[in-house]
């Protein structure tokens, strides 16, 4: 890990042990939770069902919002055509309805382009607007949000970290393998990186690609006690049991 990046990261980093995001994939693991037996497990936070049935209301107020008001500027079209004389030999532009509620569009289509391009809100606050929606299942518009999250925000690595254990958080490591690691592999070598991607693929089992990426991340910070952890239950997976029982070891000696 660069000098920059690990700076970057120290200012960021929240005080005291390992920081409550990453602590919280620790809680993610499944089938990891025996490993130090005596402490107990850490609950999951999930959206409730009165928070999920709000965010969901919202979304199809705006939704809905937005259909009356194609609809509107689609009548309001028409009115104007009808007032107007039409040339000779000149086609019916309104003839095709699909047509005209895509010309009524075209105006709210823009605003959003503007509002997407001028939006001025903190990307910490984005993002937890995108993961609410993910959460919730609305799958289609929250994934293009995120990939212009990412496109705006992809040279930062606090917040590809963040965003990836976000995803984590809500039970979609495959968006981090899939949308996230093509990102990472671009940035710096960053253990924090690498031991957020090495949880996402041990948690879609793919566990011989886990124990790569976790062992360069421990190569680049031998002092992250979850790199550890997350070795320990890969291996365990692996069926390399004496090892397992090392980084279980090493990460108690760190504190965890």
């Amino acid at each position: 890990m660069t000098t920059k990046v690990a700076a970057h990261h120290r200012r960021r980093a929240r005080p005291g042990g390992v920081g409550p995001s990453l602590a919280l994939c620790l809680c993610l693991l499944a089938g990891c939770r025996s490993a130090f037996l005596g402490q107990a497990a850490c609950p999951v936070s999930r959206p409730t069902p009165a928070s999920t049935a709000d965010i969901t209301a919202r979304r199809l107020e705006r939704r809905e919002q937005v259909r009356q008001d194609i609809q509107r500027q689609y009548a309001d079209a028409k009115s104007a055509e009808a007032e107007r004389p039409v040339s000779p030999g000149a086609g019916d532009p309104f003839s095709d309805q699909a047509t005209v509620l895509t010309t009524a569009a075209m105006p709210f289509a823009d605003a959003a382009r503007r509002e997407l391009v001028h939006d001025l809100k903190p990307w910490e606050e984005r993002l937890g607007e995108v993961i609410d929606d993910i959460a919730a299942g609305d799958d289609p518009a929250a994934l293009v949000r995120l990939e212009d999250l990412l496109a705006r925000h992809a040279r930062d690595p606090v917040m590809v970290h963040t965003t990836a254990v976000q995803l984590l958080r809500v039970n979609r490591p495959d968006l981090v393998a899939d949308k996230l690691a093509p990102i990472m592999r671009e940035l710096p070598p960053d253990a924090r990186l690498d031991q957020v991607l090495g949880l996402a693929l041990y948690r879609l089992g793919r566990f011989s690609e886990a124990e790569t990426v976790l062992l360069r991340s421990l190569e680049l910070d031998n002092t992250l006690p979850l790199t550890y952890l997350f070795l320990g239950c890969t291996a365990e997976k692996l069926h390399k049991r004496q090892e397992a029982r090392g980084y279980f070891k090493r990460a108690s000696q760190l504190g965890l």
